[in-house]
């Protein structure tokens, strides 16, 4: 039986808030800087990333790239903070039944290590999409696989 891969994780980190106002109205969310300081850890780590986008008027994303598929990563503000990642893969693959999640698993252990690694990070909890919604982030587990 495979392991369940959880894809959602929660944390608090202590980096300055970055989010930017204008006349009372946010014109860029906090989290670009949390996102950054992720995005560097993963290309330390040997994997190709894009550059960090906003995401609509809420958060921050880019893309972890592999020959067989992307990993799009996402950070919003939730009260902790909230990481995303989605495997995107080709048509073909989804058509053909490719399962092969081993580079989101890579992925998202190398979130693990990072965001453990680094005292500006903390209370790092890890959910199932399924789990996130039905307990709107409370509990969790310590890594992405067991």
């Amino acid at each position: 039986m495979t392991a369940m891969l959880r894809t959602y994780a929660t944390f608090i980190s202590t980096l300055p808030d970055d989010q930017q106002e204008k006349d009372g109205e946010i014109v860029a969310p906090g989290g670009r800087n949390i996102l950054g300081r992720l995005r560097d850890g993963v290309t330390r780590r040997g994997f190709s990333a894009s550059e960090i986008e906003q995401h609509e008027d809420y958060g921050w994303c880019f893309d972890v790239i592999a020959p067989a598929c992307r990993i799009w990563c996402l950070i919003q503000f939730c009260e902790p903070w909230l990481l995303i990642t989605d495997r995107h893969c080709g048509l073909l693959k989804r058509l053909f039944g490719a399962s092969d999640d081993s580079t989101h698993r890579r992925v998202c252990e190398a979130f693990q290590e990072i965001i453990t690694a680094d005292s500006s990070f903390s209370e790092l909890h890890w959910f199932t999409k399924a789990e996130f919604e039905g307990s709107k982030g409370r509990g969790g587990h310590d890594k992405p696989v067991e």
